[in-house]
């Protein structure tokens, strides 16, 4: 039995948990095939960047389980919704990232990951770069005419 459940819906690639015998608390094999599955690291180096140490290390060790509320005080989500609602919104959510500038997005991504591990200085140079990069590319000036036409704009990833 797959313990991680993927489709695509659009631009979209969704993940779901599917282990109903723990209530959809990551085992040990589930885990590893999340991890499988994602390009960013598991829960023992994110969560503390999520949600502290001190939190962390407490529901590592203990096991704790948290409910939706708890997880958006403590940062481990960023909305919660009506479970009714749940695909909806993120699929609004991921939607709109989608039709985003996709190279700024990915710039973006990267300097937040890199600036966890780097000094001021080397992720200042390296922001920078990656601004010149995207300043250079056909979304930013659909940007800006967008802008000064007044309507959204049509981002194409070039």
């Amino acid at each position: 039995m797959s313990h991680v459940l993927e489709r695509d819906v659009d631009a979209v690639r969704i993940l779901t948990v599917n282990n109903p015998e723990t209530l959809n608390a990551l085992t040990m094999e589930g885990a590893r095939e999340l991890g499988e599955r994602l390009e960013a690291a598991g829960g023992m180096y994110l969560l503390p960047r999520l949600v502290g140490v001190t939190k962390a290390t407490e529901m590592i060790l203990t096991g704790e389980i948290i409910d939706a509320a708890e997880a958006y005080r403590v940062g481990l989500v960023n909305r919660v919704v009506a479970a009714d609602r749940l695909m909806d919104a993120a699929l609004e959510l991921a939607g709109s990232l989608a039709r985003g500038p996709a190279r700024a997005l990915a710039a973006a991504k990267a300097a937040i990951n890199r600036g966890l591990a780097s000094d001021l200085w080397t992720e200042l140079d390296a922001t920078v770069t990656a601004q010149l990069q995207c300043f250079a590319t056909r979304d930013f000036a659909e940007g800006v005419r967008a802008l000064a036409e007044r309507r959204p704009p049509r981002f194409t990833g070039t």
